[in-house]
């Protein structure tokens, strides 16, 4: 304010503050740093199910996209179970987990084996089919590598 020769309502708000603040810290006599008091930390409604609710999201991830029931379904089952709560809680669970999930690998990654000559093998039965003659015939096939 002084420096720049802004008003207050200017500079409240290119710092981001309430204006009550900033007239504030322009008639205090020293610059300091404000503390706040720690906030307690107090248990959510949703806390009991959200272990239920995560193993929903976790089953309905492998459905089909039609298959799937969505949030407000979900919602109304807690409800069912009893939860007390509004369904805002519930929604903002389900989006931070699906974007958790979005941001985690998709896959394992793939490491291949490798043996020295002689040290290991691999087999393997399959089931493959030859036209013998003109009629189709089952052979099962041993692989060893």
């Amino acid at each position: 304010v002084h420096r720049d020769h802004l008003s207050v309502r200017e500079a409240s708000r290119r710092l981001g503050i309430s204006r009550n603040t900033a007239a504030k810290w322009l008639k205090a006599n020293e610059m300091v740093e404000p503390s706040y008091p720690k906030r307690a930390t107090v248990p959510s409604v949703l806390d009991p199910y959200k272990e239920q609710l995560s193993t929903w999201l976790k089953a309905d991830s492998h459905r089909n996209k039609r298959e799937r029931r969505g949030i407000k379904a979900m919602f109304r089952a807690l409800q069912a179970m009893g939860y007390p709560g509004s369904r805002g809680p519930v929604y903002e669970f389900a989006k931070r987990w699906q974007q958790a999930q979005s941001n985690a690998p998709t896959r394992m990654a793939f490491v291949p084996m490798s043996f020295e000559m002689g040290e290991a093998f691999q087999f393997d039965w399959s089931c493959e089919y030859l036209f013998v003659g003109g009629m189709r015939k089952r052979l099962e096939a041993a692989h060893t590598k």
